[in-house]
């Protein structure tokens, strides 16, 4: 090989060797521009998801806090149907003083219609004492149940829950959910009952009095004649 050749060859390899370190430093920076878009990816995927732990936590907490409004909505109902109660106990003790004073020189019979209706009364208010003793005993464990998880959140920090412990979470406000609805079902069965029970003394009642008078009415005539 002459000197010229051997010129013209070592100028070629440098050439091709320049041209190769070229696409080198050009691969090298695009591998580098991918790895900085994987990381912003990643970071990006992980604000998202950071993101959705708080919307999530935010909706237990949403939950759990209607859970308390229903329950005092319950312990509310629970007291108006004891004030309703009350009131029944009144009108039925003011009936009954009334058809006294009405009846004159019938106490005996008013004695044993009154013994009778204070004993369906007194079965009444026992039975009804008692539901509502329950319903309060459920009412005052649903209220006093310990929430599962306390969720803090501050301007400088979020504390996100454990996957198992959301889990948990969320299954005890369902079952707290189904125990309310049950105890709403059971009161608006209880007062329909009361209602009837109500109406029907009442009726009771008034059909007595009634009766009592149409007897003194027709006594008064037969002494006329």
């Amino acid at each position: 090989m002459t000197k010229a050749e051997m010129c013209d060859r070592i100028s070629s390899l440098k050439f091709k060797l320049a041209s190769e370190t070229s696409k080198v430093a050009s691969q090298r920076d695009r591998i580098q521009q991918l790895q900085n878009e994987l990381i912003k990816k990643n970071d990006s995927e992980k604000e998202l998801l950071k993101l959705q732990r708080i919307h999530r936590q935010q909706e237990q907490l949403q939950q759990h806090q209607n859970h308390s409004a229903k329950v005092a909505s319950l312990e509310a109902t629970v007291k108006q149907q004891e004030k309703v109660i009350e009131k029944m106990e009144k009108a039925l003790d003011s009936k009954l003083r009334e058809r006294n004073r009405q009846s004159g020189d019938k106490r005996l019979v008013l004695k044993k219609h009154r013994g009778e209706s204070d004993c369906r009364k007194d079965e009444i208010e026992s039975a009804l004492a008692a539901e509502n003793a329950r319903l309060r005993e459920e009412l005052e464990r649903t209220r006093q149940q310990p929430p599962t998880v306390v969720i803090q959140q501050s301007a400088q920090t979020k504390e996100i829950l454990p996957l198992k412990e959301r889990l948990t979470l969320l299954n005890k406000l369902e079952k707290a959910e189904a125990r309310v609805q049950t105890l709403e079902a059971q009161l608006e069965e209880n007062s329909r009952l009361w209602g009837r029970q109500k109406q029907e003394m009442l009726t009771k009642l008034s059909e007595h009095s009634h009766g009592f008078v149409h007897t003194t009415v027709l006594r008064n005539v037969s002494s006329d004649r």
